[in-house]
This record gives C-alpha cells, sequence and structure tokens, in this order.
C-alpha cells in the first residue's frame, strides 16, 4: 500500500527503517534477516493499521536458508 506522506509503500518504508537501525528489536548485536522480517511484519502492519487498513508481508526462505546477518553500511 501505497502512502504519499511517507513518500514510499508501507513495506518500503519499513525496510528502509530497519536498514536505518531502527530493525533490531533486541538492539543487541548486528541486524538478521529474521530480525529485519519481523520487523518489518509488525511495523507494516502498524502503520496500515494506523491508516485504518491491512496489509501483512510476507517472508519466504528456502528450506536450507539460514539466518544470515546484514552488514552495516
Amino acid at each position: 500500500m501505497e502512502h504519499p506522506g511517507l513518500r514510499h509503500g508501507l513495506f518500503t518504508y519499513a525496510v528502509v527503517e530497519a536498514l536505518a537501525g531502527n530493525g533490531n528489536p533486541i538492539n543487541s548485536g548486528p541486524l538478521s534477516t529474521k530480525n529485519l522480517a519481523g520487523f518489518v511484519v509488525e511495523r507494516v502492519g502498524a502503520l496500515a493499521k494506523a491508516l485504518q487498513r491491512e496489509q501483512v508481508p510476507q517472508y519466504f526462505k528456502g528450506r536450507d536458508a539460514e539466518d544470515f546477518v546484514l552488514p552495516a553500511l
């Protein structure tokens, strides 16, 4: 879902927030793909609810996929 006030869609906005340092709910250590997915699902849901809408992002990984750490920029 797009939101002009955020200048992004809700999903993109949440990913950008996470990569800016807001995506590690434990705030201990680097951001991982699992933490990123959890943050994005929660944040997009909250943003959509504030707009009286619903959006639920999906996170898919292969059966052999691990939880990878994302490098800081």
